[in-house]
């Protein structure tokens, strides 16, 4: 019996494929692999809070994604004010994350 054995499955979002970005991918794993991770996740979720920082929103109950988005809100508010100090922001591509299948 193999322990960690995942099959990947490529489901089609659109009628006409072109790209692989067309294909929405599906981890099909092993009951017995799902069963430990369950365990193993069961085990850590009462530290999850202790060990996760303040800064981590989301996978931590009682924190809410909407937090994120009102403090960066507040901190590019006064973002190109005049100011003696070098600051940076980065803009990362996150449309994988809400990919979903139609």
């Amino acid at each position: 019996m193999c322990i960690n054995a995942t099959r990947i499955v490529l489901v089609p979002k659109v009628e006409t494929l072109t790209t692989m970005n067309d294909f929405r991918h599906i981890s099909c794993c092993n009951v017995m692999y799902k069963y430990i991770s369950k365990v193993i996740v069961n085990r850590l979720k009462g530290i999850f809070s202790d060990v996760i920082r303040p800064a981590q929103i989301v996978f931590v109950p009682e924190r809410q994604i909407s937090n994120a988005i009102l403090l960066t809100q507040e901190l590019m508010h006064n973002y190109h004010s005049i100011s003696s100090m070098t600051r940076y922001a980065w803009k990362i591509d996150i449309m994988k994350n809400f990919d979903i299948v139609s």
